[in-house]
């Protein structure tokens, strides 16, 4: 009799794949050097991004903004020279700079009608003054020009001026009636200065 091979039961275990484990970037200090170089230009954009919006913020006089974007590119980047050199730049020029805002201010705001016939200087800016309050009066933050008239004696507020415009930012008008008048506006943090042109 011959003897047949018999084949050992299958073996019904559960085998479990082996788990991988998290790939340190320890273990690959070229990969983690890589990756940590790829970082620094997004860093320094961001430096670069907030470095413009402060100067778009110092072009448009808010000191505010034009600080705290500055500061904030020298925190992403402290070696940021240029954000560095404007902080300096905004000390040295921060009431012009607030007089350009205000300058910017009063030229947003667009009037319908100016009409002004033979009327004093003083008179005429206070009815500039209600006119501006009226366009803005649905503003949630509503400018107020604080027209003040300086120097030149009571003579200055005296003089007889006459504009009709329509559709006109109040600055402009402002500017008619100035040159009309023979006065400069200086636009200080509180106020609109009207002065004699001259400085007398």
């Amino acid at each position: 009799m011959a003897l047949i091979p018999i084949s050992p039961a299958p073996d019904r275990r559960v085998v479990k794949p082996e788990t991988t484990q998290p790939m340190k970037l320890r273990s690959f200090p070229l990969l983690a050097a890589l990756l940590s170089l790829a970082a620094l230009p997004l860093a320094a954009q961001s430096a670069d991004d907030a470095y413009k919006r402060g100067m778009s913020a110092m072009n448009s006089g808010d000191v505010e903004v034009a600080r705290k974007s500055f500061g904030e590119a020298l925190r992403i980047d402290p070696n940021h020279a240029h954000a560095r050199y404007q902080l300096g730049v905004l000390k040295q020029q921060e009431g012009q700079l607030v007089g350009k805002k205000r300058a910017n201010q009063l030229a947003a705001v667009t009037l319908d009608k100016v009409d002004f016939n033979r009327v004093t200087l003083s008179e005429a800016l206070q009815g500039l003054d209600q006119l501006i309050a009226d366009q803005q009066s649905e503003s949630k933050d509503p400018f107020t020009p604080n027209f003040m008239i300086q120097g030149g004696g009571s003579d200055l507020g005296e003089r007889e001026v006459t504009i009709r415009l329509r559709g006109v930012p109040a600055k402009t008008a402002l500017d008619y009636l100035l040159q009309q008048a023979g006065a400069t506006a200086r636009f200080d943090k509180h106020a609109t200065v009207i002065r004699p042109a001259g400085g007398s």
